[in-house]
């Protein structure tokens, strides 16, 4: 087995097929919505969910991929990573401003953020790794 060697630079070191890239952006919340519909909580977390996703997903993985090979596990991690981030913003700005209601709303998008960012994010990855095999 051959390993291979990961380059971790802050400048751009990988081209991204564009059209993978936000095929796989708007089909992974909507793959895992579909096959996991039946459960009904997927459903409102699209319609909740979808719209952070797109907003902190999408800079967040187009300066990911242009760094570092695209994985799955690489994808779920930094949408994991970037929810518990956001959330912690939001409960500093709650703090200073002393609002409480945000604090609540904040631990709902906190704890089924921390389900479907993953989820989200690693079946992102697999699209777009999908998408690009032959490009």
């Amino acid at each position: 087995m051959i390993a291979t060697r990961r380059s971790h630079t802050l400048w751009p070191t990988h081209v991204i097929h564009m059209p993978a890239f936000f095929g796989a952006l708007i089909l992974a919340p909507l793959l895992v919505t579909a096959l996991s519909f039946y459960v009904v909580i997927p459903v409102f977390a699209l319609m909740f969910g979808a719209p952070i996703y797109l907003a902190l997903g999408t800079p967040l993985l187009l300066w990911q991929l242009s760094r570092i090979p695209c994985t799955s596990s690489d994808c779920a991690a930094a949408a994991l990573l970037a929810n518990a981030a956001a959330c912690a913003l939001a409960m500093l700005y709650s703090a200073l401003t002393q609002n409480d209601d945000l604090v609540g709303l904040t631990l709902f998008y906190l704890f089924f953020g921390s389900i479907f960012a993953p989820l989200w994010g690693g079946m992102f990855g697999w699209l777009y790794l999908k998408f690009t095999r032959n490009a």
